[in-house]
């Protein structure tokens, strides 16, 4: 239990992971503040690393990068029965008077993962909920995954996705990693609805180099029918020299206002 609320930081608003195992059961972590990367918790390059989290809220976090309320540089994060909603990335920050902040998209940096940024590690979110994760992009290449931002490793089962906006991926937004090699999503018995992406993928969308991705939806529901702009799942490459994306639908219902699948 317990609460962790309203730091900032460069890195980690108010949780910074640096090596070890973080341990977090039913708190609530809330309103932290990067100005560049991880608004509430930022964990660090140590492979060895974790963050684990079982109930409990992330919320409200802001990221003048990326990972509004979560960046996952190396290791491994588990998070379990909790609740990532609010959460901003790629936003100008200015301090007021009286202590408060504001936000402005103007000339700011680009964000990639409102909620989460996955970069060169592992994420694992179980019966999880996902809300109103906001990345802020002034191109094709940033503003990518309104929730999630999985350059790496990243599975999902049992979890609910809504409201999430992104210039790429409303949801989810995916790009192979330069360094680890190939990209893998893997999301099970979840459900997506009312994300909007600018371009490409209202719900998930890719944007990979020379390593490719692979990506598995199993039992799952989209219904991002509102939004007419681009398709509900979107895949895509950023170079001509490159792996192939791989996407392996099962028992999964998309419902959309233009194209399912692009």
């Amino acid at each position: 239990g317990g609460e962790i609320v309203d730091g900032n930081a460069s890195y980690g608003g108010n949780l910074y992971v640096d090596q070890g195992e973080v341990l977090i059961d039913g708190a609530i972590i809330y309103g932290g503040t990067a100005y560049d990367q991880g608004g509430n918790v930022y964990m660090e390059t140590n492979s060895d690393s974790q963050f684990i989290m079982y109930g409990g809220l992330i919320t409200g976090g802001q990221a003048g990068g990326g990972g509004g309320n979560l960046y996952v540089y190396a290791g491994t994060a588990n998070v379990y029965d909790t609740v990532l909603k609010n959460g901003m990335a790629g936003y100008n920050y200015t301090r007021n008077a009286d202590g408060t902040l504001s936000y402005s998209t103007t000339n700011a940096p680009s964000g990639n993962g409102g909620n989460v940024y996955i970069n060169n590690a592992t994420a694992n979110f179980e019966n999880c909920t996902l809300e109103n994760g906001r990345a802020f992009g002034k191109n094709s290449t940033n503003g990518i995954g309104g929730h999630i931002y999985n350059r790496y490793t990243l599975t999902m089962n049992n979890c609910t996705l809504t409201g999430g906006s992104g210039f790429r991926g409303g949801a989810i937004g995916i790009r192979d990693s330069s360094s680890s090699g190939a990209n893998y999503t893997e999301l099970k018995n979840c459900t997506f609805s009312g994300h909007t992406g600018t371009v490409l993928g209202s719900s998930i969308g890719t944007w990979t180099d020379t390593n490719g991705c692979q990506i598995v939806v199993e039992n799952c529901s989209f219904d991002d029918s509102h939004n007419a702009s681009c398709s509900v799942i979107a895949l895509d490459n950023a170079t001509s020299n490159k792996n192939p994306v791989t996407l392996t639908v099962k028992n999964s219902t998309v419902k959309a206002n233009g194209n399912a699948i692009w």
